[in-house]
């Protein structure tokens, strides 16, 4: 009995058809997102493999089928045609297929007209959305346009801000997302590409109004949210305390603190501070023990579905609807229905439908962080917290309950490691206790908040429901802020996609050698913890031999890092010290560099040549494996030494300048980097100078950091 529960859900993998289905389908997305494919031959080829699937499918009785292989493979044709499927849906979300998106328009300034699908934050002086285009003004006429930007507003005094829906009119340029992040930086190409976004817009207060507001369902709800919020207000709770409910109960993480956000991140615990399937799990089961009390007939069964599934919506619908919340309440849908239809729930399959029907909506949530983390979280505990748990049987409750709680964290964390090493490069190593304290803390504090809003006009209650959230929340942030404060608490683990790749088959392999006892794969799990380190050992090496010359994305200053190996020199001018550390500390932990120096940008500029490593620099030249560098400031004309072999030009803090001066320097490079203060003026000579002797520009300001 015991090796039954054990195998449950591993057994549910040999059998659920579903996984089958959801795994072509991945595929079939992912194939068709990574290799160009013509949007038609994979329709003749969807239509195809969809007849024959369903004549394979279909009881038939006829004797000259039984002879056709395709009749005894029927789950391999199920499976080659979700992955057909999954290739013809994500085809569909090409914009070069789509004649109307702004892709095509040549000229790409001018009054757009933008529906609002997502608030990604906002302060008091700029908001930030994702923006679906709806139209373009040409002439007098509007010309319909498809596609979605990255929407960046700059506010005016006394505007109430935007929700999901609003309509608004902007006058601006659509450029391309092409704003490169600092080694260990955010990324910001890579984020808004995982969303399938590659342009964006900058729009200066006078520049943009709402004109119209089209209803979507969460409106329903926004008097409720607004309502909690004020509650919320008219409480006794701090501004961390606040900003922290409001966070765990309605989504909203605006007024968080950067500093307790970062200790939630280097605990492993910041998962509780977004709205997602943890917190509407535990609404889940909170109400399914409420309503258990209406009874288990068939018609008590079926009310008390419709109440959960009404239940869920709202709450979804009042944290905002996030993709998140989104994506957790569908899935919990899927049980509720599965329970209410009187089928014996699966929750793999139950799993795997959610992925199925959110990724047919919209194909591009595939490649975002958060819904690659929130499916493999729960994949996790249903695969492993039960052989986990079944590893210790304390007697006493207590032991029980905290056993339980790092058997799901355990087993959350074996699925979601390997892609958060790769997306975070790092790892927190006090997850365990983090887990047991924290979220045990947050899960009792997300019932209170519930049972705050619900009483908050009963007096005495309320206020004894205040006094025991600010007790709950403070013991989560000490202990957040505590653990993250331990020595190695969140140390630097970079991998890449190989390795990740390589680590869930070993996950794999070494789960069905413990659980189905197959001899066979404790041999690939050897072999492929045998390939890891050879990966390791060989990326350790390319480490060792790596050269690179970086200039930091900063609009005031030239900041500039050299690279040799594990070594890390960099260059600053006095005033950049603050911005520099910031920066040298992202690219360390990216990087994995040990030895770091500093020097000050002046010293370039010295008569005598000075070595570290690979690089050599003197005169305002820096030599290297690479090419040469010569850095330009100040006056820039004839008076100036402008001879001498040089592969990229960097100007930055130039006071004169006379382009005709730089004839002879335009035969030998081949890059121009405009970098720290440059007046208008400069840069447009030099942009237009770069342009006539078909040299690569690439500015700081615009296209972020250079590396070489």
């Amino acid at each position: 009995m015991e090796e039954e529960r054990i195998r449950g859900p591993w057994e549910e993998v040999r059998k659920a058809p579903l996984l089958r289905v959801g795994v072509g389908f991945v595929l079939g997305i992912s194939l068709a997102r990574f290799v160009p494919v013509d949007g038609t031959v994979v329709l003749l080829l969807w239509m195809v493999t969809t007849l024959v699937t369903c004549v394979a499918l279909l009881p038939l009785r006829m004797r000259w089928l039984h002879g056709w292989a395709f009749w005894r493979h029927r789950v391999a044709l199920l499976v080659c045609w979700s992955l057909v499927t999954g290739m013809a849906r994500q085809s569909l979300d090409r914009s070069s297929s789509d004649p109307w998106h702004l892709v095509h328009d040549v000229q790409r300034d001018g009054i757009w007209l933008l529906e609002i699908a997502h608030l990604n934050g906002s302060s008091e002086r700029v908001l930030r959305a994702d923006g679906v285009v709806l139209a373009r003004k040409i002439g007098e006429e509007w010309a319909v346009r498809t596609g979605t930007v990255m929407l960046t507003l700059m506010r005016r005094d006394g505007d109430t801000g935007l929700r999901a829906g609003d309509v608004v009119a902007v006058d601006g340029m659509v450029e391309d997302i092409v704003r490169a992040a600092d080694p260990g930086g955010f990324d910001r190409i890579g984020w808004a590409a995982s969303k399938g976004i590659h342009h964006e817009l900058f729009i200066i207060p006078e520049n943009w109004r709402v004109v119209a507001h089209n209803e979507r369902w969460t409106d329903l709800f926004t008097a409720a949210r607004e309502r909690v919020g004020g509650w919320l207000v008219a409480s006794r709770l701090d501004e961390t305390e606040r900003a922290l409910v409001k966070a765990l109960v309605l989504g909203q993480r605006d007024e968080l603190d950067q500093t307790i956000n970062q200790a939630f991140v280097r605990s492993g615990t910041v998962h509780v501070l977004a709205v997602s399937g943890m917190h509407v799990g535990l609404i889940y089961v909170l109400l399914g023990r409420l309503f258990a009390l209406l009874g288990q007939g068939r018609y008590s069964l079926i009310l008390r579905s419709a109440l959960l599934l009404v239940c869920l919506w709202a709450y979804a619908g009042i944290t905002g609807g996030s993709p998140s919340v989104l994506r957790a309440t569908a899935m919990f849908s899927l049980f509720v229905l599965a329970e209410s239809l009187g089928r014996r729930q699966s929750s793999l399959n139950s799993l795997v439908a959610a992925a199925i029907l959110l990724l047919a909506w919209d194909p591009g949530m595939l490649m975002q962080a958060s819904f690659q983390l929130s499916f493999l979280a729960v994949l996790g505990i249903l695969l492993f917290m039960r052989p986990i748990q079944s590893l210790w049987q304390p007697k006493s409750w207590l032991p029980m309950q905290v056993w339980s709680l790092v058997s799901v964290s355990i087993a959350a964390q074996v699925f979601t490691t390997p892609v958060s090493l790769l997306l975070f490069k790092a790892f927190p190593l006090w997850f365990l206790p983090a887990n047991v304290v924290v979220v045990t803390a947050m899960s009792f504090a997300i019932y209170v908040a519930i049972g705050f809003v619900v009483f908050h006009w009963v007096p005495y209650l309320s206020v004894l429901l205040v006094h025991l959230l600010s007790w709950l929340l403070h013991i989560a942030t000490v202990a957040a802020t505590y653990i993250a404060s331990l020595p190695a608490a969140y140390p630097a683990l970079r991998i890449d996609a190989a390795t990740a790749f390589l680590l869930y088959a070993l996950i794999l392999s070494t789960a069905v050698w413990l659980v189905w006892r197959w001899r066979s794969a404790r041999a690939v799990s050897v072999v492929l913890v045998a390939v890891i380190f050879l990966t390791w050992a060989f990326t350790a090496r390319q480490a060792q031999a790596r050269v690179q010359l970086v200039i930091y994305d900063d609009r005031d200053h030239l900041l500039l890092g050299l690279v040799h190996g594990r070594n890390l020199l960099t260059f600053g001018p006095s005033g950049g010290e603050v911005a520099l550390r910031t920066k040298v500390e992202r690219h360390v932990r990216h990087a994995g560099l040990r030895s770091i120096r500093t020097l000050p940008l002046d010293s370039l500029s010295c008569s005598h040549t000075t070595c570290s490593g690979a690089w050599c620099w003197a005169e305002g030249a820096i030599a290297g494996p690479a090419g040469t560098t010569r850095l330009f400031s100040g006056r820039v004309d004839g008076s100036a030494s402008l001879r001498g072999a040089a592969d990229v030009l960097v100007f930055h803090d130039v006071e004169r300048l006379d382009t005709a001066a730089l004839r002879p320097l335009s035969k030998v490079a081949g890059q121009v980097v405009l970098a720290g203060e440059l007046r208008w003026r400069h840069r447009s000579d030099l942009r237009r100078w770069a342009a006539t002797h078909g040299m690569e520009l690439h500015e700081v300001r615009v296209h972020g950091a250079f590396m070489r």
